[in-house]
This record gives C-alpha cells, structure tokens and sequence, in this order.
C-alpha cells in the first residue's frame, strides 16, 4: 500500500468472510483508503483483464489443486509488462498419495505442493517470462512436516515473473494452434475437394461407357 501510494490502488482477494473483516478493520485503522478487499477466489479473481500491475501472493497457491488455472488468472489480469512476485511450498520429488490425502498436511502447505519444475513451467505455459527465482531460509513447525519436508524435499521459493508486452505466450500460442488448426482444416477440405471430383469423374466415365453402342453388337446385326 505504502509503494503505490494514495494515487495508487492496492485489491485484496479472500474467500473466508472472517478474513475480509479482518483485513478491513486493519486497512481502516491504518488509514488506507486506497486498499480495499473483495470476496473471491484466486482460480477466479474477481477483476477485469489487464487491470493490475503486480500480482502478488504469499504462501496460498499450494493450496490450490489446479496451479495453472491460478497463473492463467494472474495473466489474465495483469496488463502487458505486468510482474508476477510469489513466494510458495514446492517439492524436488513427488509427494505420495498418503501426503497428498492428508488434510493436516495441507494445512502446512505441503499436501498441495506441486514439483518445482511443474510449478514453473505452469508458470511459463500461463504467458510469463520467468526473471528470477531462489529458495527462501523456511522450517516447518510439526514433525509431520519435518519429516515429509527432509524426504521429498520441500522447500520455500520466491518467484518473479513479468509477462511481457505484445501478445502473452499463452494467447501466441493459442492464436498459432488457431492457425494450424485453420491450414489443417483449409487442406483437409481440399483433399475432399480433390476425392470428390475424382468420384464424381468416375461415375462420369462409367456412364459415358454405359451409354456407348457395343461394337460387336452392332457387327452381328
């Protein structure tokens, strides 16, 4: 709220109706008239595209299930140039069905957590440049945790991406698709052009043989 100052706009998104009093009592007591907080969730952000500068998140995409419909929001409404800074739970190897299946280790941001590769490319598939990412200094407080954290290899990490200006990646590559899904269907048809005049050139000539006098008949006359 502080860098964007009072000519700026700063949104907060929660889904829990305790947490937006919360964060509302806060933002008035410090005098913030510029930040303001709406009910929603992150898989569908209640803004309009291109609206936002910066998105911003701490610790919560792990919680979602479907990490790359998140980023594609994030794109969605950010504007072109526009910078994505996360920090996050992710994982070197994959978590067991048993961790995944945990609710307490949900809450402690593990059950969620997506490998780091998977996490990032989920990222650069969203249209994003990623600009830089590293491990944050992170301990979990259960033994639980601990325990899952010291053998998949879970661990904290910061992230900024910015997507860049022009078209994002995702709408080139979705308007490439669109392309080659219009050449595919411009040659399909032509190749069913092509067999129907030869049908049609087939069926001609056996008429025309149809209807032509047998020589020989006309020799036994």
């Amino acid at each position: 709220a502080d860098y964007v100052g009072s000519s700026g706009r700063v949104v907060g998104i929660d889904f829990t109706l305790e947490q937006l009093e919360k964060a509302r009592k806060l933002a008035a007591s410090a005098g913030a008239a510029h930040v303001e907080f709406l009910e929603g969730r992150i898989e569908a952000v209640p803004l309009p595209d291109a609206s936002v500068d910066c998105v911003i998140s701490n610790g919560v995409i792990n919680l979602a299930p479907n990490k790359s419909v998140v980023f594609a929001e994030a794109a969605r409404v950010l504007r072109q140039g526009g910078r994505l800074a996360i920090a996050d739970i992710i994982t070197e190897r994959p978590l067991t069905e048993a961790i995944v299946c945990n609710a307490d280790l949900w809450a402690s941001c593990i059950g969620g957590a997506a490998e780091q590769e998977a996490y990032l490319q989920a990222i650069e598939s969203a249209g994003f440049t990623i600009d830089r990412h590293h491990v944050n200094a992170y301990e979990f407080i259960s033994d639980q945790a601990r325990n899952a954290s010291a053998k998949y290899g879970v661990k904290s990490i910061s992230v900024l991406a910015t997507l860049p200006r022009g078209l994002s990646r995702m709408k080139a590559l979705d308007q490439e698709a669109a392309q080659v899904g219009h050449v595919r269907l411009l040659f399909t048809q032509l190749h069913q052009q092509r067999l129907d005049v030869r049908r049609l050139r087939r069926e001609r000539d056996r008429h025309r043989v149809g209807d032509r006098p047998d020589p020989r008949a006309a020799r036994r006359r």
